[in-house]
């Protein structure tokens, strides 16, 4: 493979044609669809794990994470995934989970391709709830069913509430 998405993103030379992310995110949803038809989770989606070539091939890469669904539920944690592309469930601690954490990343990886950057670059785990709240909005009972019962809900739970920003930075 030539390049991983995360090199051409952060090269300020390379401007993705709106066909381009279409193709690249298509892709990806269809080795998710793949992957997940057969029970295995990826756990670690994120722009450098896919590959590209300049003939068009896209390459869904590093599996070191990946385990089979329901198979032991022991197995699983929710400290995986890179930090960036964590979904909120994982660091509000469940660690019973599916499909939806990879397709999380892959939402990520979207904004970043539209964006040219990461959407929520968070420093630690707390930075990261904060970062995807600024743009997500907080999360309650009503827009989240069941975020109380959350394992880490009651601890971290926003002394704030704002408002989902998603609208205003996509629009464009």
């Amino acid at each position: 493979m030539d390049h991983d998405l995360s090199a051409l993103l952060s090269n300020t030379e390379v401007k993705l044609a709106p066909g381009q992310i279409k193709y690249y995110f298509k892709s990806l949803l269809e080795a998710l669809r793949f992957l997940h038809s057969r029970n295995i989770l990826h756990r670690d989606i994120k722009a450098s794990n896919i590959l590209l070539d300049n003939r068009g091939s896209v390459v869904l890469a590093d599996f070191g994470l990946a385990r089979f669904r329901n198979v032991d539920p022991n197995l699983y944690t929710n400290r995986m995934i890179t930090l960036w592309y964590r979904p909120p469930e994982l660091l509000y601690g469940v660690d019973s989970y599916g499909p939806e954490v990879d397709v999380w990343s892959a939402g990520c990886v979207l904004a970043e391709m539209l964006l040219k950057k990461s959407l929520f670059p968070g420093k630690n785990e707390l930075d990261q709830i904060e970062k995807i709240f600024v743009i997500c909005g907080t999360p309650n009972e009503s827009n989240w069913p069941g975020f109380g019962s959350l394992p880490w809900a009651s601890a971290l739970t926003p002394r704030f509430s704002l408002n989902s920003r998603i609208r205003e930075i996509f629009a464009p």
